[in-house]
C-alpha cells in the first residue's frame, strides 16, 4: 500500500511510491500535486466584538484533519498575524478571540473527504486561512 504524507494540498511520494529503487527513500522525495478538498459546508466566523470595538483584525491560518465522515479534528492555528485601524498594537485579548471564532467556525465545517479504494479516509495537515478586516 503506497504511503502519502499530505502537505496543505500537496503530498510527499517516497522514491519507492513511484517505482524508483532507492537506498534511502528520503533522498529520493517527489513533491505531486493532489486536488484539493471541497467544503460542503462552510460556517462564517462570528467576528469578536471586543476585537471589533477596537478595530483589531488579523489574518489566522489553521489546520486540520479531515475524518472520513468529513468533519474536522486536530483543529490548532499554525500562524496568525493582527493589526488594528488605530495604529496601536492589538491587545492579546483580542488577538485570542479572533483564534477562539476561527477554531469555532471551523468546528462545525464539512469536507468533501478524500477516498482510496472506493473509501472515505482521514487526511491530515488541511490548512484554512480566514481574514478578520473591518470595513472601511
Amino acid at each position: 500500500m503506497k504511503k502519502y504524507i499530505p502537505i496543505g494540498i500537496a503530498c510527499a511520494l517516497t522514491a519507492a511510491d513511484v517505482g524508483v529503487a532507492a537506498a534511502s527513500p528520503a533522498r529520493h522525495m517527489k513533491r505531486v500535486t493532489v486536488p484539493p478538498l471541497t467544503p460542503t459546508l462552510r460556517v462564517a466566523p462570528k467576528y469578536p466584538t471586543a476585537a471589533k470595538d477596537s478595530g483589531t483584525g488579523g489574518r489566522v491560518t489553521s489546520c486540520f484533519t479531515v475524518n472520513p465522515d468529513g468533519s474536522l479534528s486536530n483543529i490548532h492555528i499554525l500562524k496568525a498575524n493582527f493589526w488594528t485601524n488605530t495604529g496601536s498594537p492589538p491587545t492579546t485579548n483580542d488577538e485570542l478571540a479572533i483564534d477562539d471564532a476561527e477554531i469555532s467556525a471551523l468546528k462545525q465545517w464539512r469536507y468533501e473527504p478524500r477516498h482510496v479504494n472506493g473509501k472515505p479516509v482521514a487526511t491530515p495537515n488541511v490548512c484554512q486561512t480566514i481574514t478578520f478586516q473591518l470595513s472601511r
